[in-house]
């Protein structure tokens, strides 16, 4: 008897509901570059819940200057399009053999994505050279 694949609304695959880990449905992809809504999911523990007001980005330890950034100071920077793939060392478990633990991945773990809305900036932009 064939097993039943579970379903998100969006179509993609459930392995596991919490922590979310969700595998892209390939046959729903129709071309090199995955759809945000269709990129794979793989989560060790629960998502935070950040309010977008008060968040904030420490880059510090070793640094010559530490820095915070709120949200909309990230998003203010300039930015640009790359596109990128990304892949799940897991990809493809459920066919090792022998067996082996963990998430059982078929083939559905790799993606393509533009780049999404990552600022692009150097490390001399804000200054943060290493004191190592």
């Amino acid at each position: 008897m064939e097993e039943t694949v579970q379903l998100n609304p969006g179509g993609m695959i459930i392995r596991q509901k919490e922590p979310a880990n969700l595998e892209s449905p390939l046959h729903m992809v129709d071309s090199y570059l995955t759809p945000t809504e269709l990129f794979y999911i793989r989560s060790h523990f629960k998502t935070p819940v950040i309010d977008p007001t008060s968040y904030r980005l420490r880059i510090d330890g070793a640094v010559r200057k530490p820095v915070s950034l709120s949200l909309e100071e990230l998003k203010r920077m300039s930015s640009v399009t790359r596109a990128a793939t990304l892949e799940c060392a897991g990809n493809g478990r459920v066919f090792l053999t022998p067996a082996v633990p963990g998430m059982q991945w078929e083939l559905d773990l790799a993606s393509d994505h533009p780049g999404g809305c990552v600022a692009d900036f150097t490390v001399d932009d804000i200054k943060l050279v290493s004191k190592l």
